[in-house]
């Protein structure tokens, strides 16, 4: 067996290994997803709000259009397992939709596609955090630095069973 060093990537996840934090990234995933979608040089996108009643079953797509939409939702579905929780709230609601997409799924999926293109650089970074009494195993854990605090408590898990 021979040590390779530290984890710089793994599954298209880049990671980056500082003294006290772990962080991950998919930039060059979602560069990638652009390109594959023709939407890297989109303009600068404006607020939207979904409402509801605006992703019903509407005008149906044609069959390269369902097939688009199809291959959208599950490369946004990767992105959002390895790093991107922010984008998981509006895809369970698009992916309800894969199978008779209307053309408004499209714009939706790909009004995805343009938040991801200003938003690529964001990443998720994990900081050891200070353990106490009541949380020995701590974590804190960034969404491109908007902090969302993770305690982990496996010593007093582990204990009761």
């Amino acid at each position: 067996m021979t040590d390779l060093g530290d984890l710089s990537c793994c599954l298209g996840i880049q990671v980056a290994q500082c003294q006290d934090s772990v962080r991950l990234t998919q930039r060059t995933y979602i560069l990638k997803m652009l390109e594959r979608f023709r939407m890297q040089d989109c303009k600068t996108p404006a607020p939207v709000h979904f409402k509801k009643d605006c992703l019903s079953a509407g005008e149906s797509s044609s069959e390269e259009d369902t097939q688009r939409y199809q291959s959208i939702i599950g490369s946004l579905m990767y992105a959002m397992i390895g790093t991107r929780p922010d984008i998981a709230f509006v895809l369970s609601d698009l992916s309800k939709y894969l199978s008779r997409p209307g053309k408004n799924h499209l714009v939706a999926g790909e009004i995805i596609l343009v938040y991801l293109q200003f938003s690529k650089d964001y990443h998720l970074e994990f900081c050891r955090g200070t353990a106490t009494e009541n949380y020995p195993c701590m974590a804190i854990v960034m969404l491109h630095g908007a902090v969302r605090k993770m305690v982990l408590q496996l010593q007093l898990l582990f204990s009761k069973f």
